[in-house]
């Protein structure tokens, strides 16, 4: 089992909105991908192939730790808050999107297809380096055949062992702890 680890240093982006052509949709306009998302996505293709991603057309779990930058302090609750609401399946969406510009021989493409597990974590704020940092890990065994998949474990047990790591690490980050039977509690 093979696993690429790479970083993406600076505030984590979304998916941007697609935009319509200057022409109009009356006038038979276009619809294309911002400039910011589009540079975003080159900046996750580089370090996907300076990673030497190579999955291609096989399966893989990706785990996406992100960290914002904080733009304020929220007087309520007395915690960080970014000033972009930032929703997970987005920030993800545009990490996938970047992996594909890698080339097909990095990733074939972003459907369930080849992507089974995907985990998107919030490891907090930090001033001095936003970023986000992806963990892909190459799945062997072909998990298509659902009459041969193994009984489902409580919680993480029925995760990769290394997938596992990564969320029980996250887990006890976030103040839970395991309890008896595979529960996990705050």
């Amino acid at each position: 089992m093979r696993r690429w680890k790479f970083t993406i240093e600076g505030i984590p982006r979304t998916k941007g909105r697609p935009k319509l052509g200057a022409s109009g949709k009356a006038a038979g306009g276009h619809h294309y991908t911002p400039d910011e998302t589009s540079e975003y996505e080159g900046l996750v293709g580089g370090a996907a192939m300076e990673a030497g991603l190579l999955i291609g057309n096989g399966q893989c779990d990706v785990v996406l730790e992100v960290w914002l930058r904080p733009s304020r302090v929220s007087e309520s609750e007395d915690r960080p808050r970014s000033r972009q609401r930032k929703d997970p399946d987005n920030v993800s969406k545009v990490i996938n999107d970047g992996m594909l510009k890698a080339g097909s021989g990095a990733l074939a493409d972003d459907s369930f297809d080849h992507i089974r597990n995907l985990l998107v974590i919030r490891r907090g704020y930090t001033r001095r380096l936003p970023r986000v940092e992806a963990t892909v890990i190459e799945v062997l065994a072909d998990a298509s055949n659902l009459e041969d998949a193994p009984e489902p474990q409580p919680f993480f047990g029925a995760a990769p062992p290394e997938l596992v790591e990564v969320l029980e690490a996250a887990a006890r980050a976030a103040g839970w702890r395991p309890a008896t039977g595979g529960v996990w509690v705050r």
